[in-house]
């Protein structure tokens, strides 16, 4: 009996793509891009000045990247967590924190989010690399640009809006997004 089970894939199959909406394939033609994980209509991609931050003060950007992370999809490139590392002697004596326990800290507070592998951004650093001005913030772009196949809206989390064609990704629905900034637009969402 193939008719059975095949029919209930099927099924399966047209109830998965009720919440699909189409979208433009990298290359040509169209892909079905998913409204995203539990709903969500928006992707968050974490800078490492962001993280930094939060790691440095108890505080807002602290908060804010723990709250986010835990209500929408926030991901990371691999490369903030090389980055972080490089900098945590400097980030020890500025905490007065030892290096392990600075560690210990930033797997704490980006537990909620999802890294993103270099591999899996390697065809979009090009692109990318079109979108920013120090071409260490590239792996971010590249990771928002991976995310809009998934997404209809990408909000870069930074404090360096400067270090971003801001103009060109907004036209490309990717936001960069200062945290106070993004913070004032889910309290007007939550009215």
């Amino acid at each position: 009996m193939r008719g059975g089970p095949r029919s209930r894939r099927h099924e399966a199959r047209v109830d998965r793509t009720t919440a699909t909406e189409w979208g433009p394939r990298r290359g040509g033609g169209r892909v079905a891009r998913r409204k995203g994980e539990g709903g969500s209509e928006e992707a968050i991609v974490l800078d490492t000045n962001t993280v930094i931050a939060g790691l440095l003060r108890n505080g807002f950007t602290r908060r804010l990247i723990l709250l986010v992370s835990r209500t929408r999809p926030t991901y990371y490139p691999q490369v903030l967590l090389e980055e972080v590392e490089e900098h945590l002697e400097e980030l020890a004596s500025r905490t007065h924190v030892d290096p392990e326990s600075l560690r210990d800290a930033v797997r704490l507070l980006l537990s909620d989010a999802r890294r993103i592998s270099t591999e899996e951004i390697q065809g979009y650093l090009h692109e990318a690399t079109r979108y920013v001005r120090d071409l260490d913030d590239a792996f971010f772009v590249a990771s928002a640009l991976l995310l809009r196949e998934r997404y209809p809206r990408v909000i870069l989390l930074s404090w360096n809006l400067r270090n971003y064609d801001l103009d060109s990704l907004a036209r490309l629905q990717i936001e960069v997004l200062t945290p106070p900034r993004y913070a004032r637009e889910i309290a007007r969402q939550e009215q």
